[in-house]
């Protein structure tokens, strides 16, 4: 793009402004006799001067420090007030300030840019922040400008060594790089036009350009510098971006000279790329029999359709409504902008998203569902963000687009943010959740009510789906409650293995198998859809190591493309329910462990540069996922799944990794092997030593989450004591410095669920101990809950409410 391009982009708004040192120049400050704006070396001058030192050393830094060797901070934030606190500004600051920039970024630690805002605008003002403030604090972040190195009207003798950096100068880019202000700075120059430099000293801005250097923005970055700067200084900063040597006045003449000539482009509707918006028919549709299984099989919506059988149920049996759904658009009327929907593979998530997505366009509002990823996703959330006040943004699959929610999050003002997760992983990753998003509310949708499970049978009834059990509603809806624990995906898998769709479904992998190359891809695909990963073609090809999968015979296979989208170079499976199925009933375990070690590998050989692929590790090495994706009433399940860690347990990134540690002990605990689960367990502990402020909550919370939920869904009685007490003395036990933490109260909820189950078959003594350790939860919650500065509190009450109702029950008896 050239120069002149480039401020054509300033007149359209989207452009970002970042000023240096040279910026300065023309102002005035409130010294009448010496009202120049002083540069670093003249600074650093001035401060060896007045405190006593014949040095001409021009480092700011040194000269800082060496100065309060003789003098107090407070004379030096007095000389610093006096320097930098600004009586006048030049006409060319003003007539940068006239512009609508995207975000102001300065390195300055005046308020020239915020004055000049002020003087073009009545009743305007540029907020100042520092690396010190937090971005969700700002709601309108177009109406703010971040100081990286401190802002002058802050300064304090608290602040001179924290924020303001002039003593500790040279940790800026550490310092930036850390903050979240960091987040914001990489979204702004992805999403915007043009980013100016104006002003920019070599000696203390050029760490702020090897920041952008691995942005690829180079095409859209321009220095504007002094005329005399060096050429040896103008070669370096090339390597950055276009660099114009013509002062802050020959840019605002130039900007003058452009704008003369400058033709306004039109104003286009804003139809997003990466983001859907669900459009509402009137006009009636027709429904087959073919639109139902499809959907229910395949996973193949129709939105027309959808629509339509919300307005009208009865006649348009295709979507069975869910409850949470007035729920949830109760909860946005009371306030609520932060949503999860949390829900096992092929319980319904996105189908409810979908259908909520419809729900809330009818109310009024207007809706933003992110479907997939490309380039142009930063500038697409920033334009909702900046033009969609009242929005609602939803992204299905929290894990695999959390970079996208934390970009969105750190720009949103009124937007209203609704996510999903499966609940294994929600358990994972909640702590890490609330960090990115701030709190919010959970809505599980994994069981059917009775009335959902009513209407659901309806369905199924009225396209034959039943075959044995048709004729016999209550033997129906008894299978449903009891033998698929109220789950849609147990109800649509034995609707599949009921029918001759199971038999077609085997003959298709049975012919796909006899090419090894096609039969390995399809597991890999299967397991990339079942731990939720984006896959593509390319890099499906180098998994394998075979040229094969280039060949176009193979996605125009017409038995792969049974069960395999190809979307420009992303793969994916149609339907979760079916991949669920294949791989619990058809593929051995063996052959997907297999892949998985196959893919391990494959990641570990990149993870450390590549951070997509450091996801999909932390991901398929989580126990649950893995135990979930292999039929588990095959006894090889848990051979094969020791196996996996036994193979992987020395990769790179297995080594020294908690997670991988914690999840290993988890899957020793499956077994009830209590020895060599601890011995894991406490091997977590001992790397988490090495790991500074690492949190140990995660270690103790997760791994008690799982003792008490596997035993609920996989135990008995004579297994269930031993794992509820060895659980609940961890949970009990608070760690020093840990007390005002909600995660365990968390985990503790599960007590209701595991009293449900074994309370009435336990011996009377085990019933005792039972319920002194509920007792004992229940006090802990109220201590929690009387602690100030708590948060959570939710969750605590929640639990706190299921342990009085077990305890009144027992009471009462």
């Amino acid at each position: 793009m050239t120069f002149e391009k480039a401020i054509e982009k300033i007149f359209e708004g989207n452009c970002i402004l970042f000023t240096g040192s040279g910026f300065s120049f023309g102002a005035e400050n409130v010294l009448p006799s010496n009202p120049e704006i002083k540069s670093a070396p003249d600074l650093a001058e001035l401060l060896y001067k007045d405190s006593g030192y014949t040095s001409s050393n021009k480092d700011l830094k040194k000269a800082a420090t060496a100065y309060l060797k003789k003098k107090t901070t407070d004379d030096l934030i007095h000389i610093l007030k006096q320097e930098f606190t600004i009586s006048k500004i030049s006409p060319d600051h003003k007539y940068i300030g006239s512009h609508k920039w995207a975000r102001i970024y300065t390195t300055n630690y005046d308020d020239i840019i915020e004055t000049a805002y002020k003087q073009n605008r009545t009743g305007e003002y540029l907020t100042p922040v520092t690396l010190s403030d937090h971005p969700n604090s700002y709601q309108d972040k177009s109406k703010i400008s971040i100081h990286l190195n401190g802002y002058i009207n802050n300064l304090t003798t608290d602040t001179l060594n924290s924020e303001f950096r002039l003593i500790n100068r040279s940790y800026l880019t550490e310092d930036f790089i850390n903050s979240k202000w960091i987040e914001i700075f990489k979204g702004d120059i992805k999403a915007c036009d043009a980013i100016f430099f104006v002003g920019f000293s070599l000696d203390y801005d050029l760490d702020i350009a090897r920041i952008i250097h691995n942005s690829d923005i180079k095409d859209k970055a321009f220095f504007i510098v002094w005329d005399k700067e060096d050429e040896i200084n103008l070669e370096t900063l090339s390597e950055f971006g276009d660099v114009q040597p013509i002062n802050l006045s020959g840019f605002v003449q130039k900007i003058k000279d452009v704008h003369k000539s400058y033709t306004p482009t039109p104003i286009k509707l804003f139809v997003p790329l990466c983001f859907s918006q669900p459009i509402l028919k009137n006009s009636l549709p027709d429904i087959r029999d073919k639109d139902f299984y499809n959907l229910l099989l395949l996973g193949s919506l129709d939105e027309h359709i959808l629509y339509h059988s919300l307005l009208d149920p009865d006649k348009y049996k295709y979507f069975s409504l869910r409850e949470n759904l007035e729920t949830v658009l109760s909860d946005i009327k009371d306030g609520i902008n932060n949503i999860l929907i949390e829900a096992n593979l092929g319980n319904g998530k996105s189908l409810f998203l979908r259908a909520l997505s419809i729900l809330l366009v009818k109310q009024g509002y207007k809706v933003f569902f992110f479907e997939k990823y490309r380039t142009c996703v930063d500038v697409e959330i920033q334009k909702i963000c900046d033009d969609f006040e009242n929005s609602v943004v939803i992204f299905d699959d929290y894990h695999t687009v959390k970079e996208q929610i934390a970009f969105f999050n750190l720009r949103r003002k009124n937007q209203i943010l609704i996510t999903s997760e499966r609940i294994h992983l929600h358990e994972v990753i909640f702590d890490e959740i609330e960090n990115t998003i701030g709190e919010y509310k959970t809505i599980t949708i994994d069981t059917l009510t009775d009335n959902e499970i009513n209407e659901f049978d309806k369905h199924l009834d009225s396209y034959s789906l039943w075959k044995e059990f048709t004729t016999n509603k209550p033997k129906r809806i008894n299978y449903m409650i009891n033998s698929c624990k109220r789950q849609m995906c147990n109800i649509i898998l034995s609707r599949v293995k009921s029918t001759d769709l199971s038999n077609r479904i085997q003959s298709i992998i049975s012919n796909i198998s006899k090419k090894r190359d096609f039969n390995n891809a399809l597991i890999v695909i299967l397991i990339s859809e079942s731990f939720r990963f984006r896959l593509e073609l390319g890099e499906l090809v180098e998994m394998l190591g075979t040229p094969t999968l280039n060949n176009p015979g193979f996605k125009a296979n017409p038995e792969i493309k049974e069960f395999i989208n190809f979307e420009e170079n992303r793969i994916s499976f149609k339907s979760s329910i079916l991949s669920q199925y294949i791989l619990g009933n058809i593929i051995s375990p063996s052959l997907i462990i297999d892949a998985l070690i196959l893919i391990a590998n494959h990641l570990d050989n990149k993870y450390d540069v590549h951070k997509p692929s450091k996801e999909k590790l932390i991901s398929i090495i989580n126990f649950r996922t893995i135990q979930k994706s292999i039929n588990i009433k095959d006894p090889a399940w848990k051979r094969e799944i020791f196996r996996f860690y036994e193979t992987v347990r020395s990769l790179n990134f297995c080594e020294n990794n908690i997670h991988f540690w914690l999840q290993y002990a988890i899957a020793r605990l499956s077994d009830y092997d209590y020895q060599i689960a601890g011995a894991y367990f406490d091997k977590c502990y001992e790397l988490a030593k090495s790991v500074r402020n690492y949190d140990t909550y995660k270690i103790d919370n997760h791994y008690c989450r799982f003792i008490l939920e596997n035993e609920i869904d996989n135990g008995n009685i004579s297994t269930c004591t031993a794992a509820f007490e060895y659980a609940h003395s961890i949970l009990i036990n608070t760690r020093k410095g840990e007390e005002k933490k909600h995660y365990p109260f968390r985990v503790a909820g599960l007590y209701e669920r595991f009293y449900k189950k074994f309370f009435n078959e336990l011996e009377t003594h085990h019933q005792k101990k039972f319920l002194d350790a509920c007792n004992e939860m229940h006090k802990k919650c109220q201590k929690y809950l009387n602690t100030t500065g708590v948060t959570n509190v939710k969750y605590v009450h929640d639990t706190k409410r299921s342990l009085e109702n077990i305890l009144q029950e027992n009471l009462q008896s």
